[in-house]
């Protein structure tokens, strides 16, 4: 029999969407952290009175439905296990260097035997635990990362791609207006949902793991966004939040199918650091630091060797494609620049040119409300890498 709440958390979901919220709009408006939205409509918290009147009220839905839907039994969950559980955490650790199979095998034995679960709580506390590690050390394949080989896809063909998605929601040459509504087109997917949760984080509580791709329990796919990231309102987060999700978007239709089902298990998750603008040295932040590193650096992309080299290379592909296609910002660098190409002067670095057409107002004699990036909605750094793989900036 199917959990009550699962088929509540799923009805409202679809509510939701129908009333053309998407999952940051509607938990502003309910007055509720996205994290316990998203955890509701998984089917893994029961929502408040307080929530259940403010959903009937959003979503034009009387108050009998929610509550006829409700489980009359709260239901216990596993949402903070890693927490409560150091040896457990500190286990998958150690078991970094051994296969997962034996690691699952080892941990469900454990569980059975030592907390009396049944097989449905083993998998959900283990995928609860498995989100939390998913990288042990620089360069790995990834503990749960599926070692799944990325189909072979040229640039073209990716971009190829990201267009054929946006004419599927009616985004074709002639209709589309920048931003791309990413968050309302992933959630358009009817086998992807939009999960938030706590992911892991760097020691000065700043986002480290921005969001992961995986398969839930229920078979459809799913995206988990850093709740840090999602509560956040600054114009940073925003832009790392929507390329993350065009990230691993591409990550749901393309990889994810490709796991057996031994693996699917698994979370494949990746790491997505979009970094923003400079600022004057004194106040830096790790991550603007990191841009003048970049603008000022000469080497080119790093090499691609391993399979999750080329999943990441290509969802980042996708995600740049999605989220600037390359008409729209022709379209915008040319009314600004009065230029098809520029080039750059001799001894001046393209990418510090890029960067200040992608992130500047001001074009001779024309001021604009936004710059570039802003237009796009995506960091100063992510518009300049775009402006010079269009080969807009020589």
């Amino acid at each position: 029999m199917e959990d009550p709440r699962k088929i509540f958390g799923e009805f409202v979901r679809n509510a939701r969407i129908k009333a053309e919220f998407t999952l940051r709009g509607a938990a502003r408006a309910l007055g509720f952290a996205p994290e316990y939205v998203s955890r509701v409509e998984a089917g893994t918290n029961t929502p408040s009175p307080k929530m259940i009147a403010a959903m009937s009220k959003e979503y034009k839905i009387p108050v009998e439905k929610l509550t006829e839907l409700l489980p009359k039994k709260r239901a216990e969950v596993h949402a903070h296990v890693l927490e409560r559980r150091p040896d457990l955490r500190a286990l998958y650790r150690v078991a970094s260097t051994l296969d997962p199979s034996e690691v699952d095998d080892f941990l469900r034995a454990f569980l059975r035997e030592k907390k009396q679960l049944n097989d449905n709580e083993i998998d959900e506390l283990l995928r609860e635990l498995k989100d939390e590690l998913p990288r042990l050390r620089r360069g790995s394949e990834g503990l749960f990362a599926s070692n799944v080989r990325a189909p072979v896809l040229t640039q073209r063909r990716i971009t190829e791609m990201a267009e054929q998605f946006l004419a599927k929601h009616g985004l074709t040459r002639a209709t589309y207006v920048p931003p791309t509504p990413i968050e309302r087109l992933v959630e358009l997917e009817d086998d992807i949902r939009v999960r938030v949760g706590k992911l892991d984080r760097k020691a000065n509580s700043k986002p480290y793991v921005l969001g992961l791709s995986r398969w839930g329990a229920d078979g459809n796919k799913e995206i988990v966004l850093n709740a840090q990231l999602v509560e956040n309102e600054d114009e940073t987060s925003e832009h790392r939040l929507l390329y993350t999700l065009g990230h691993e978007l591409f990550h749901t239709l393309r990889h994810l199918p490709l796991m057996n089902a031994a693996t699917r298990l698994r979370a494949e998750c990746c790491r997505v650091v979009i970094l923003d603008q400079s600022l004057p040295t004194k106040t830096k932040t790790a991550a603007q630091r990191a841009v003048a590193t970049w603008q000022h650096g000469s080497s080119g992309p790093r090499k691609l060797s391993t399979a999750e080299d080329w999943r990441e290379w290509q969802s980042q592909t996708f995600a740049a494609a999605i989220l600037m296609p390359g008409w729209a910002v022709k379209k915008e660098f040319a009314m600004r620049t009065q230029q098809a190409v520029v080039k750059s002067a001799d001894g001046v670095n393209p990418k510090e040119l890029a960067f200040s057409i992608a992130t500047s107002k001001i074009f001779g004699a024309q001021v604009f409300e936004q710059s570039l990036n802003q237009i796009f909605k995506v960091s100063g750094q992510a518009m300049a890498i775009r402006l010079l793989a269009l080969r807009l900036v020589v």
